[in-house]
């Protein structure tokens, strides 16, 4: 993101946008909430809830899927009803009239799965700047595949409601290459493998930090973000402070600006909407201070999770791959801790998953071109974690035991026995004192195991794999997938 982009997009929001009471005047015209259009895809075997607006106290009448409910707009026009869940199918049209006799049809609207993809640039990344794209974008036609990309927008408060219509897209050579490319390829395997419809959100922006993605009350429970927070409440009640508009007018360095403002732009107007499930692919803006990753991502899944209506919604969080330098000695730097994080928030968070990306990353290039493999192994996560399909994850280290004068680190979901490439020995682990006075570990495969031989020494207190901005990996499981970066301790 460019210097001074962030907030002077905020301050042409805040002090260009309607009054509140020009936002609360009561509509007249008939309309769907902006979620809701033609080529969409709605959320099938969930409770569901179609909303818009109408002439105050106007009587409506919805019709999908031969499905008919009655409902009646409030005094400034909002009106909202619930249909009962349906199963996958379409296209359908989705209807509203008044009884002024005036009626509102979309067409080609389909029942099916609606996954919401987040995060910076590697998810942004349009398919049409991805590894393969003119072959992809080529073949991409597919009537069961649909995406919508949310504006980006900033917003110092929540929005209740987007200030356009989401236009849908059906998946096709003229508009696959617009789409997130991850998410693109996530939801195609996903589709083949369930063969239902599929429609994929993508509500991303490159360059962002997590607390920009969380709500204020989320970020002040965590108590690192009040001052920020004071601020950017200042600045949405009284822009033109002459103390605010000195912070605004200078240029954008991560400043507390950042804070909940692409959460409450892109995000909050999203409530209602029901989703199978989120692919997150963020962390590489917040490397100053990874460790705080620890408390943002999950305050971030829980935040979605609330706004979305489900505190079990699936959530993917894709493992940052490997970018900078190369390690010639064992050290610390940002990105393995973040990577750490990232995993021990997954392992901590019920109905998460980690998709680890180490062997996919390009040293050189922060924004690797490889998006189908992330795609794909994104869709397998999900395909395990929200569809409970019998499909093997990345192998997981579970713990470390002392064995003579070795230590051994044992793994689940290895898909049979570990293997190497391109030699016999487990590159990339570290046995490390309580200081983190960290050695190189000669280490070998054992079935579901790494060795690390003669590494049971007493000042021995934990072990790290993969501990580098940009680590050399050959370490696998059966199905080719390889473990991510960790920190265990020995006990």
């Amino acid at each position: 993101m460019h210097t001074g982009h962030f907030l002077a997009a905020l301050t042409t929001l805040c002090v260009g946008s309607p009054s509140l009471a020009h936002a609360q005047a009561a509509v007249t015209e008939l309309r769907f909430g902006a979620m809701f259009a033609s080529h969409g895809v709605i959320q099938r075997d969930t409770a569901l809830e179609i909303w818009g607006d109408a002439a105050p106290r106007a009587r409506l009448t919805v019709t999908l899927a031969g499905r008919q409910v009655a409902g009646r707009a409030d005094e400034a026009g909002h009106w909202r009803v619930a249909l009962p869940p349906l199963a996958a199918g379409g296209p359908y049209a989705l209807s509203v009239a008044d009884d002024a006799g005036h009626v509102v049809a979309l067409d080609d609207v389909m029942i099916g799965d609606v996954w919401l993809c987040g995060g910076q640039s590697n998810m942004e990344m349009r398919l049409g700047a991805a590894t393969n794209a003119w072959n992809e974008i080529r073949s991409s036609a597919n009537p069961a595949l649909r995406f919508a990309t949310i504006e980006k927008a900033l917003a110092p408060t929540p929005r209740v409601r987007f200030t356009a219509p989401v236009a849908w897209k059906v998946v096709g050579p003229n508009s696959a290459g617009e789409a997130s490319a991850v998410c693109y390829q996530m939801a195609k395997a996903l589709q083949a493998a369930t063969k239902v419809p599929i429609g994929f959100v993508n509500a991303s922006w490159g360059g962002t930090a997590a607390e920009g993605w969380i709500a204020a009350p989320d970020l002040r429970a965590l108590k690192r973000f009040d001052a920020g927070l004071d601020l950017l409440d200042r600045y949405a009640r009284t822009p033109e402070d002459p103390a605010v508009k000195a912070t605004v007018n200078a240029p954008w360095t991560a400043s507390d600006y950042s804070l909940s403002v692409l959460y409450n732009g892109m995000i909050a107007p999203l409530a209602g909407y029901r989703f199978k499930g989120v692919a997150w692919y963020q962390g590489e803006s917040n490397w100053r201070a990874p460790r705080q990753y620890a408390e943002l991502l999950p305050a971030l899944i829980a935040n979605w999770r609330r706004t979305l209506g489900d505190t079990r919604l699936p959530f993917l969080v894709v493992q940052l791959p490997g970018f900078g330098a190369l390690a010639a000695q064992p050290g610390d730097s940002a990105w393995p801790i973040l990577r750490d994080m990232q995993r021990r928030v997954v392992d901590a968070t019920a109905n998460t998953a980690l998709v680890v990306t180490l062997d996919v990353g390009d040293r050189f290039d922060i924004h690797p071109s490889q998006k189908a493999v992330v795609g794909e192994r994104l869709a397998q996560a999900a395909r395990r974690l929200a569809y409970g399909q019998a499909v093997v994850a990345h192998p997981y280290p579970r713990g470390v035991r002392r064995v003579g004068s070795d230590l051994v680190i044992d793994f689940a979901e290895t898909d049979g026995p570990l293997k190497t490439i391109g030699g016999d020995h487990a590159l990339g682990f570290e046995a490390c004192s309580a200081a983190s006075d960290c050695h190189w570990a000669e280490a070998r495969v054992a079935g579901a195991a790494v060795v690390l031989t003669g590494a049971n020494r007493a000042e021995v207190a934990k072990v790290r794999y993969a501990w580098a901005d940009a680590p050399v990996v050959n370490l696998f499981g059966g199905s080719n997938l390889p473990p991510g970066t960790f920190e265990l301790p020995v006990p």
